[in-house]
């Protein structure tokens, strides 16, 4: 009888105890306002609508390439290198400075991969251009000694100045990817795009696209070829062994 009481006891505490927390949830909710949805009106603003229109396209001038070589090969000296991080910092744009002090830049930390590359032979591919950015795709080589693997970097460059003091500055700097088996590139000045040969060019491509060289579709083809012909292989064979055995 005791034991039984004891129970009902324990079932009654239990009961009460999560009408409790019901009540005291339901009260939270009640009391925290909820945030009132904005009506379709006040997020209209008067007036004619606006249309997003992309830049357009623009093809490289002459004094534009040679900027471009001069501040790759400047830029590649000063930043990557570390060679001048003062004059570095003169060549990136707001966007590649945000949130780092002239102080932190100058002493070494800027988000510039380093790269022992011999400015030498650096050559770019470009991805675009407009009036607001250009894209390029910079491939550094090793210098002499090292046994890094050719680099392709992400670069984007932004306008600044106005008229004949128009000139691009470096926005982002990123890795991309490493060439493999890359060919030789001639020694000598920056070289552009059009110096490179098809098959540097295709290299820069895929692994800007981040794309998968042709002949690592193989691995795949041939575990699919073994799923499909290991079963009829297995089948043939037991059947000349029947055909043989009955002989």
């Amino acid at each position: 009888m005791y034991f039984a009481s004891y129970r009902r006891r324990r079932r009654l505490a239990w009961t009460a105890g999560c009408l409790a927390v019901v009540v005291v949830v339901a009260v939270l909710v009640k009391l925290v306002p909820s945030p009132s949805p904005r009506r379709a009106e006040e997020e209209l603003q008067p007036g004619a609508p606006q249309v997003y229109k992309p830049p357009k396209p623009v093809r490289l001038t002459r004094r534009t390439r040679r900027q471009l070589d001069a501040t790759m090969d400047e830029f590649v000296r000063s930043a990557v290198l570390r060679h001048d991080l003062e004059r570095a910092w003169q060549l990136a744009s707001p966007a590649l400075r945000i949130g780092i002090t002239r102080r932190e830049w100058v002493g070494g930390d800027l988000p510039v991969y380093p790269y022992p590359a011999d400015p030498k032979r650096t050559a770019w591919d470009l991805d675009y251009a407009d009036a607001e950015e250009i894209a390029l795709n910079v491939t550094l080589v090793p210098r002499k000694g090292e046994h890094e693997a050719p680099e392709v970097f992400g670069v984007s460059l932004a306008p600044a100045g106005r008229g004949a003091g128009r000139h691009w500055l470096v926005a982002s700097w990123y890795p991309r990817g490493a060439i493999s088996q890359p060919q030789p590139v001639k020694p000598g000045p920056t070289a552009t795009h059009q110096e490179l040969s098809p098959e540097e060019r295709a290299a820069i491509r895929r692994a800007a696209e981040g794309q998968i060289d042709p002949i690592w579709w193989l691995l795949p083809g041939g575990v699919l070829a073994l799923i499909v012909l290991g079963p009829l292989g297995y089948f043939a064979v037991m059947r000349l062994r029947r055909a043989y055995g009955r002989q």
